[in-house]
């Protein structure tokens, strides 16, 4: 099974905000979704990316991997979008 694109943003938003209930806030999600998807992405991998203790969250070296490359696609998929909605709004003679 592959991960799907919401997985690799959640995965995303808990690394950038350095905690899940900052993800789970900023994607107006519940905590608990935040904390399943990147469980449920981890076991996809077969891998933990995520170093959890109750005072800080780090990346294992997998998850530092894996988190450079995602942002990338990420970046990319959004500049397809912008791409293809910006021709869509202009006009083809």
């Amino acid at each position: 099974m592959r991960a799907t694109s919401e997985e690799l943003a959640i995965f995303v938003a808990v690394v950038e905000g350095r905690s899940f209930s900052r993800a789970a806030e900023r994607l107006g999600q519940a905590n608990s979704a935040i904390s399943r998807s990147v469980k449920k992405l981890e076991m996809k991998l077969g891998v933990n990316l995520i170093n959890r203790t109750t005072r800080q969250l780090s990346l294992t070296e997998e998850g530092e991997r894996y988190f450079r490359r995602v942002q990338i696609i990420l970046q990319e998929m959004a500049a397809a979008e912008t791409e293809i909605l910006e021709t869509r709004n202009t006009p083809h003679g």
